[in-house]
């Protein structure tokens, strides 16, 4: 079987609303290219995963057992997906910020409370290092930001 996610997707949401015209329009493609997809989803299984009506798309007995796992597997790849979009974007996480005490007190404490006003589910992890250190444990994957109070001296 050289079945792909992009098939499983498509038997998912027809499936899902029982109507084909709403699956394509969930994903965004034609009619015709949904029902071509279920089509050679069902060539590649072996077997009739639906009954076609006026009413709509109905799962047959083996849909339902090939659904029950399909939408286990779609519901953590759209997990997945949620989680690293999550990950990536400033709606929430954690900033590691490496740096000494004079860079804390002077300027970082006030830009964090600042920054938290706009994204209150972004956490912050200080990391207090002293001199050169900062920087190797930056170039370790530990620290986000490092910043040194004596820089310019």
């Amino acid at each position: 079987m050289n079945s792909n996610f992009e098939y499983y997707k498509v038997f998912y949401y027809v499936a899902k609303y029982e109507n084909l015209t709403k699956a394509s329009s969930v994903l965004k493609t034609s009619q015709p290219a949904v029902t071509r997809t279920i089509h050679n989803l069902e060539n590649e299984l072996g077997c009739r995963l639906f009954t076609r009506s006026k009413s709509g798309m109905k799962l047959t007995p083996e849909g339902r057992t090939f659904y029950s796992y399909v939408s286990a597997g779609c519901a953590q790849f759209f997990k997945g997906e949620n989680d690293l979009s999550n990950l990536i974007s400033l709606e929430n996480g954690t900033i590691y910020i490496s740096a000494t005490e004079t860079a804390l007190h002077c300027f970082l404490f006030r830009a964090m409370g600042e920054f938290n006003s706009i994204y209150p589910n972004v956490h912050f992890k200080i990391l207090n290092n002293h001199g050169l250190g900062q920087r190797g444990k930056r170039g370790k994957g530990r620290s986000c930001i490092c910043v040194n109070g004596s820089a310019g001296k």
